[in-house]
């Protein structure tokens, strides 16, 4: 899920401790997109699928379970040896996300990259590479933490009343986020997504907004379901040459 020299080292760094998480308790995204994720995938038995930005494999995993011909792809060392160390039986690549997936790697039916966009500083080349790696009609379906509401907290106004307070939505930034022990996310519109899915040949077909499944005990869980706290893009190849 990586991108530039320091993000790289970010997670290398905090590798054991992201691997650790998701080997104990699982990944807590997953859940909220998971029934539509595995619907709109369909049946992937014998299809080529790249996972993009795949960790420590888990999700790869998942895929080859199903059937798929399964690539994973990321940009830490330390991640993809771990993935190597948990499922022999896969192929793991490392690679520099920021750089695009490498030429070497085409004629994909599927692409998929759970929650690692976001990690990445700049997504243009990225989507650029995705264009070029899937066959005519082929699907990119990625996840991320919704830009519009996913580090915004909750408050109370003076009747009581729950509500977010967004700010800055439009504003492109770097945010360092605690997660795991630290590392980059780079806040962009949705907008920006969608026009570097349209210069890199793909239309989106599927826009999905979860709605979130609350754990906190602070805020009223009524409320909160109200907001997709992810975001789900599926986007298509055209089938014409």
């Amino acid at each position: 899920m990586m991108a530039s020299a320091s993000d790289i080292k970010d997670w290398n760094t905090i590798a054991p401790s992201y691997a650790g998480v998701i080997e104990s308790h699982g990944d807590r995204c997953f859940p909220e997109i998971r029934e539509r994720f595995w619907s709109l995938l369909g049946d992937i038995k014998g299809r080529r699928v790249l996972d993009l930005g795949c960790g420590q494999g888990w999700l790869t995993a998942e895929l080859a379970a199903r059937g798929a011909g399964v690539l994973g792809i990321d940009g830490s060392d330390a991640l993809i040896a771990r993935a190597r160390g948990l499922f022999p039986h896969l192929t793991f690549h490392v690679a520099d996300l920021a750089a695009g997936i490498p030429d070497s790697e085409t004629g994909f039916d599927v692409i998929i990259s759970h929650m690692a966009v976001m990690d990445i500083p700049e997504v243009d080349t990225l989507f650029g590479s995705v264009g070029r790696a899937l066959k005519p009609g082929g699907a990119f379906l990625f996840t991320m933490p919704h830009p519009c509401f996913f580090t915004h907290k909750s408050h109370q106004d003076e009747n009581h009343q729950w509500f977010k307070k967004v700010t800055g939505y439009l504003k492109r930034e770097t945010r360092r986020i605690d997660s795991f022990g630290g590392h980059n996310h780079y806040h962009r519109p949705i907008s920006h997504y969608v026009s570097a899915l349209a210069a890199a040949g793909l239309f989106v077909f599927e826009f999905y907004e979860p709605p979130h499944q609350p754990r906190s005990g602070r805020v009223d869980p009524d409320f909160l379901k109200t907001f997709p706290v992810f975001l789900m893009i599926g986007a298509r190849k055209s089938a014409v040459r």
